[in-house]
């Protein structure tokens, strides 16, 4: 059976058990420089590679609930 996930901005996609989320925070001075350096925003095509190269690889246990 397929598993979707999506977002609160109406984005979503396909997940598949095992696979990693990448994850960054523009608030970080760090991932800011990188993308100056970089010349890179969230608007450009491909902003994937840079939020896979810089981001922070999380894992995601599909089937959990997470109570907010």
């Amino acid at each position: 059976m397929t598993k979707y996930v999506a977002n609160e901005n109406g984005d979503w996609w396909e997940v598949v058990e095992g696979e990693s989320l990448y994850l960054i925070d523009t608030a970080n001075p760090d991932i800011t420089k990188a993308m100056e350096e970089e010349d890179t925003n969230p608007y450009q095509d491909k902003f994937e590679y840079f939020i896979q190269q810089y981001g922070v690889k999380v894992g995601l246990n599909i089937g959990e609930e997470v109570k907010v």
